[in-house]
């Protein structure tokens, strides 16, 4: 037996939404989660990727833990942020993997965790937002200004997490560490690589 359905549920993924994105029909689907159809492993491995969990535990082979133990992975990239003049290091390459409560996941942003990546801030500019060393949880899905807020935007000069204010023919980037000056831009000298959803202090206790 499956746990297609299963893990459906616990990240609120619709049948039809599934479907779509491992390229079958929502009918076909469901005769896979209800074992009237076997399930091939070129689509187990695609659902597997979708939910970002091993193979076993669409296969059902591996159990899946239930209750808090429902968690989000959110990859960790290869990547420091500069919060002062830049760095150019988007490498994209995953170091790592912290996991989070679903549910405590859903409190901080509707975003879909499988756009979100945790990258390390860099420098003194965005203080006291946030600190060097601070952990950022991206929305690299969000790669376009919706509204004014904190982003990881890539200059000339590299990487770095500014906050955007629009104006009426260009961009402000700012700093909150009242020491950095603005920066007027326009929209073609940079670029919104995510939306910044979150900030983990990373202060030693």
């Amino acid at each position: 037996m499956n746990n297609i359905k299963i893990l459906r549920k616990m990240r609120d993924v619709t049948s039809q939404t599934l479907a779509s994105s491992i390229g079958i029909s929502q009918p076909n689907l469901s005769k896979i989660e209800n074992n009237q159809i076997s399930l091939s492993l070129d689509l187990a491995n695609k659902i597997a990727e979708y939910f970002r969990v091993d193979l076993g535990q669409v296969i059902g082979s591996t159990p899946i833990a239930t209750g808090f133990n429902d968690c989000v992975k959110i990859n960790i990239l290869d990547v420091k942020a500069c919060c002062g003049t830049g760095v150019e290091n988007l490498t994209e390459q995953v170091t790592g993997c912290w996991q989070m409560p679903l549910v405590e996941f859903k409190k901080i942003s509707f975003a879909d965790p499988r756009n979100v990546y945790m990258i390390q801030a860099s420098g003194d500019s965005m203080l006291p937002t946030i600190a060097d060393g601070d952990w950022a949880l991206v929305d690299l899905a969000q790669n376009f200004m919706s509204s004014d807020g904190i982003y990881l935007i890539k200059l000339a000069s590299g990487l770095a997490i500014k906050r955007l204010q629009a104006g009426l023919t260009s961009l402000t980037v700012k700093s909150d560490n009242p020491q950095y000056g603005d920066i007027t831009a326009d929209s073609g000298e940079l670029t919104v690589v995510g939306k910044i959803i979150y900030i983990l202090n990373a202060k030693k206790v």
